[in-house]
């Protein structure tokens, strides 16, 4: 009995190196808000100050992206954002998944990188991820630049 229970400890121990070792497919990941339950995918952010847990799949494929707007400076809250435009599809899951989910979080992967992430903050349904970050910070470009190659061409709105 001991030997089945060491030996389930250790596939599963090693199915979950796997899983958090995986290539990630480009995305928008729900973060599972109670990692200590069920943590397929731990990802650290692209500064590297936080984790977060990730599901095994994104729930909004990055076919799903339709465009990404101008980066645009708001200079009286020193920040920097741009938006990121769905399909009908993408932008109906994450209507769906806004409305039924405040407080969690999502994230978007590209190319193996966690690359923002998202509070859902209150039950108002969106369509379009607005991505920002402080003035001070210089990631914003070459994120933008990384969802236009999942796009597969500069479009803009």
């Amino acid at each position: 009995m001991l030997k089945g229970l060491i030996h389930y400890v250790i596939l599963v121990f090693g199915l979950s190196q796997t899983l958090k070792c995986q290539e990630l497919k480009n995305g928008i990941y729900l973060i599972n808000p109670n990692e200590e339950i069920s943590c397929y995918i731990l990802k650290p952010t692209l500064s590297g100050d936080t984790t977060f847990c990730l599901l095994k799949e994104p729930i909004i494929q990055s076919s799903e992206y339709k465009s990404i707007g101008n980066i645009k400076e708001i200079p009286a809250l020193k920040i920097r954002e741009m938006n990121l435009y769905f399909h009908e599809k993408g932008a109906k899951t994450l209507k769906s998944i806004t409305n039924r989910l405040p407080g969690y979080y999502l994230g978007v992967v590209h190319a193996n990188d966690l690359v923002g992430t998202w509070k859902i903050t209150e039950k108002v349904p969106i369509t379009i991820l607005r991505i920002w970050e402080k003035k001070e910070y210089d990631n914003l470009s070459s994120i933008r630049k990384m969802l236009l190659k999942s796009i597969g061409s500069d479009k803009e709105n």
